[in-house]
C-alpha cells in the first residue's frame, strides 16, 4: 500500500517541530497499514470494497434467474439444444458481458460448478453456458439425472465474478496472511519451464468448507496439481469480489431445518431443576461440571427470545422452569433485587438476561406471575447505573464492562418498549442512551458491538431517535469496515447485531441497510459452518455416544468439539433474526 505523505511542516522553520510531525505521521502510518494488512487482501481499502450482493437483484429478477436455470437444466435432461432468451426483451442491465459461474448442490455437497472466466457473453447467455455446463460438463461428476433434479434438497447459485486483480505478496505466510475468508475467490497459477501451465481456482464458497485461510490455500494448490510443500515466487496470485445471488427462499427453508435441530438440542441442555448445563464435550466420554452464573443466565433468555418469535408453545413450560430457578437466586439490592449465585457477588449480566427472559416470556405467554420480580430485577439494575459512566459490575465494583453496559442497556431498552408506562424508566433511558453514546460509539469493542447495536437497533426502530441512528452508523461502520471477517471460531454474536440493526435500518436507511446485509450474509455463512461442521465429524465417527443427543448444538470453533451453552443460544437467536432479515427482503 502506498500512502501519500504530505508534510506541512517541511515549511516551518522549526526542526524539532519537524522532526515531531514526521514521527507522528510514521507512527500513524505504521498502525494504520498494520490493520489495513489484517483486514484485507489488498492495501487499498477501496479496491476491496465488498460488492453489494442484493442491491442489483430484487426477488422478482432472482426469480428470472432462477427460471432461466431450471429450463435450461429441464432442456438438457430432454435432450434438447441450449436455447438462450431474446435479450431484446430484457433491460440492459441483463446484456452486459459478465463472468458466471453457476453451482449445482444437492444439500449442502457440491453436484457440479461450471463457469468461464472471460467475460465473453451477456449475462443471461452466460447463465445459460454455466448452467448447462455446471449440470452436464463438469468432469468431475456424471451427469445430473431427473432423478438429482427432482430431489428436494436440489439447490444452486451463481456467482457473479468483478475484475480480478494481483495479489503482491512476500512469502507464502505472506499469501496465507491476506486471504479473507469468504469475501473473495482466488486463483493460483504457476508455469514451471519446459511444462504446461499449473491453475487453480476457487469461488468465495469453498470457504465453506475451508474456513481456515491454511486450509484453504493448501486445498488450492492441490487443485492446481501442486505439491503442498512446494512454493515458488513464480506463483500468480489473484483475487475477486463476487457477488452470490442465491435463492433466498432455500436459504431460508434450510436455516429453518438447522433452527429446529438447534433447538431440540438446546432445550436438553435445561435441567429437571431449571438450571442450565454449561458444557457439551463431544470428543470425549466424560463431561464438564462448570458453571458460569451470566452465560447460564443468557441462555434463558435466548430459550425465551426463541419462544417469543418461534411462538413454539412447547418451550412455555421450560422457560417457565428456568424463571421459578431464577428467583430462587435473588439477593435484595436497594429497593430491588439482583440475581446471585454467591452472596458476594451479584454481576450485572446475570440480572440483565434475566430480566430479558422475563420480558420476552410475559409477552408470548401473557403469564404475569413473573410481574414483581421484574420490576425488582429492574429497579436492582437501574440502581447500579452512573450517568456519564455507565453500569457498575456488581453492588460492591463501582468499575464498569462493555459487557454487562450492553447487556443492561438492551434489557432495560426492551423493557421501555414493552411497558412505556414504567416512570422511572421513562426518564432514565434517554440519559442510559446518551452515556452509551458518549461512551462507544466511536470505537468498536467485540465485548460490547452485539449488544449495543441490538439495544441501540430496538431504540431507533421504535422511536426514529437520531441520536440512535448515528450510533448505528458509527458502530456499524466502524465494525464493517475495519474488522476483519472471521471463521476460526464463533462469531454469532456479531450476526445478532447485524441481524437488529438490518430490522431496524430498512426503510430508513437503505444505504447502510444494504450494507449491513452484505456482510450478515457472509457472517451467517460462518454461523451455519458451526452446526454443519459438527453434522459432519459425527459421520466420520468423531462424535462419542453420549453427546449424541446434542447434535444440533453449534461448536464454539470449526475444529472444535466443544461447545457451551451460551454459543447456541448467539447462533440461534442469529438464525431467527436473519430469518426475520431474509423475509423482508425485496
Amino acid at each position: 500500500m502506498e500512502v501519500e505523505l504530505n508534510f506541512m511542516g517541511y515549511y516551518m522553520k522549526s526542526f524539532f517541530f519537524k522532526l515531531f510531525i514526521i514521527s507522528c505521521v510514521l507512527l500513524f502510518f505504521f498502525v494504520y497499514v498494520r490493520n489495513v494488512s489484517n483486514t484485507s487482501v489488498s492495501g487499498d481499502p477501496a479496491e476491496v470494497a465488498l460488492s453489494d450482493k442484493y442491491a442489483p437483484m430484487t426477488r422478482s429478477e432472482r426469480k428470472i434467474i432462477s427460471d432461466l436455470i431450471v429450463q435450461t437444466i429441464r432442456d438438457g435432461l430432454d435432450g434438447k439444444q441450449i436455447n438462450y432468451p431474446d435479450l431484446d426483451a430484457y433491460p440492459p442491465k441483463w446484456r452486459a458481458l459478465k463472468t458466471v459461474y453457476t453451482t449445482i448442490n444437492i444439500g449442502s455437497k457440491l453436484r457440479g460448478c461450471q463457469g468461464n472466466f472471460k467475460q465473453e457473453k451477456p449475462f443471461l447467455h452466460a447463465i445459460v453456458d454455466s448452467a448447462y455446463a455446471a449440470a452436464f460438463r463438469d468432469s468431475r461428476f456424471s451427469k445430473l439425472t431427473q432423478k438429482e433434479f427432482e430431489d428436494p434438497d436440489f439447490n444452486f447459485y451463481i456467482t457473479v465474478l468483478s475484475e480480478k486483480k494481483p495479489l503482491s505478496f512476500k512469502d507464502e505466510k505472506d499469501i496465507i496472511r491476506q486471504l479473507v475468508p469468504f469475501q473473495y475467490g482466488v486463483i493460483l497459477t504457476y508455469k514451471p519451464e519446459n511444462k504446461s501451465e499449473k491453475r487453480g481456482l476457487f469461488l468465495p464458497s469453498v470457504w465453506k468448507k475451508n474456513p481456515d485461510p491454511k486450509q484453504f490455500w493448501q486445498k488450492l494448490k492441490k487443485k492446481a496439481h501442486i505439491k503442498e510443500n512446494f512454493f515458488s515466487n513464480q506463483f500468480q496470485v489473484t483475487y475477486f469480489p463476487a457477488e452470490t445471488i442465491r435463492d433466498l427462499d432455500f436459504i431460508q427453508r434450510q436455516d429453518e431445518v438447522r433452527i429446529q435441530s438447534a433447538l431440540t438440542a438446546y432445550k436438553k441442555l435445561f435441567q429437571s431443576d431449571g438450571h442450565v448445563q454449561y458444557e457439551v464435550n463431544f470428543g470425549k466420554e466424560e463431561g464438564t461440571d462448570k458453571n458460569n452464573l451470566v452465560r447460564e443466565m443468557g441462555s434463558g433468555y435466548g430459550l425465551a427470545y426463541t419462544y417469543y418469535i418461534t411462538h413454539d408453545q412447547t418451550l412455555q413450560p421450560i422457560v417457565k422452569r428456568f424463571l421459578t430457578y431464577v428467583q430462587s437466586m435473588t439477593v435484595p439490592h436497594r429497593n430491588g433485587v439482583l440475581i446471585s449465585d454467591n452472596p458476594d457477588k451479584a454481576p450485572a449480566g446475570a440480572s440483565a438476561f434475566a430480566l430479558l427472559a422475563i420480558l420476552y416470556y410475559e409477552q408470548e405467554s401473557q403469564d404475569t406471575s413473573f410481574r414483581q420480580l421484574r420490576e425488582n430485577i429492574k429497579n436492582g439494575l437501574v440502581s447500579l447505573f452512573e450517568e456519564n459512566v455507565g453500569i457498575h459490575r456488581s453492588p460492591i465494583c463501582k468499575a464498569t464492562s462493555p459487557h454487562y453496559d450492553g447487556e443492561t442497556w438492551l434489557s432495560l431498552v426492551m423493557y421501555h418498549i414493552f411497558y412505556p408506562e414504567d416512570k422511572i424508566l421513562s426518564k432514565l433511558i434517554p440519559n442510559f442512551n446518551k452515556t452509551m453514546y458518549d461512551k462507544y460509539s466511536d470505537k468498536y469493542l467485540y465485548s460490547f458491538f452485539h449488544w449495543g447495536t441490538q439495544a441501540a437497533a430496538h431504540y431507533f426502530a421504535k422511536t426514529q431517535d437520531p441520536l440512535m441512528h448515528d450510533f448505528l452508523k458509527k458502530q456499524l461502520n466502524i465494525y464493517i469496515d475495519t474488522i476483519p471477517f472471521q471463521a476460526k471460531f464463533s462469531t454469532c454474536s456479531y450476526a445478532e447485531g447485524l441481524g437488529e440493526a438490518a430490522l431496524a435500518l430498512q426503510g430508513r436507511d437503505e444505504a447502510l441497510y444494504k450494507k449491513v446485509l452484505v456482510r450478515l450474509e457472509n457472517q451467517l455463512d460462518a454461523v451455519r459452518l458451526l452446526q454443519d461442521v459438527l453434522f459432519q465429524k459425527d459421520k466420520q465417527g468423531k462424535v462419542n455416544l453420549n453427546a449424541k443427543p446434542y447434535l444440533g448444538l453449534f461448536l464454539r470453533a470449526p475444529n472444535r468439539l466443544k461447545t457451551r451453552n451460551d454459543v447456541t443460544q448467539h447462533c440461534l437467536s442469529a438464525l431467527l433474526k436473519a430469518q426475520l432479515v431474509f423475509r423482508n427482503v425485496q
